[in-house]
């Protein structure tokens, strides 16, 4: 059953301001723009094919559920790899190519450990982390408990200190 416009209408006004975060989540959990990009427009369609279950509360922790339901079920069936030049600004002066070089080095290196660590504590360090969500609409996404989620997250930053640091 197609929604009445009003209802588009409705999920376009609820839906829109949370693109840029979502586009986040996606890159993250994705190892290309392309598969990014086709995750965060299936997403959309998904959540507008089924707005009507839409129950209110927080429009974000809706769709990325949508997303995380959708990556799981084999959409990007790539390695997760993490953009990390979409999860921080540009800085105001151009880098050395020695500056370029480096941070390609460490982004690849916190990109490799980042997808070495276990799916849970993957996914909610990457939902807290880069499309920055809070722990509770975490842990309705993951259906677990917000102690779980804090612990998955103590875990991940654990694991990711010892493995970064030289």
């Amino acid at each position: 059953m197609a929604l009445a416009e009003d209802e588009q209408r409705r999920f376009r006004i609820l839906a829109l301001p949370a693109l840029l975060a979502l586009h986040r989540l996606a890159r993250a959990l994705c190892a290309d723009r392309s598969a990014a990009d086709d995750l965060l427009q299936e997403t959309y369609l998904r959540g507008l094919r089924y707005f009507r279950t839409y129950k209110g509360g927080d429009m974000r922790a809706w769709l990325a559920t949508i997303m995380r339901n959708l990556y799981r079920s084999g959409f990007g069936a790539d390695p997760p790899l993490v953009d990390l030049s979409m999860a921080e600004a540009e800085a105001d002066h151009a880098p050395t190519p020695e500056q370029t070089t480096l941070r390609r080095h460490e982004d690849a290196a916190l990109r490799h450990h980042i997808a070495a660590l276990p799916d849970a504590q993957r996914e909610a360090l990457v939902l807290r982390e880069f499309s920055e969500l809070s722990y509770m609409e975490i842990a309705k996404i993951q259906n677990v408990p917000v102690g779980t989620v804090m612990s998955r997250l103590a875990r991940a930053r654990a694991s990711l200190r010892e493995s970064l640091t030289p």
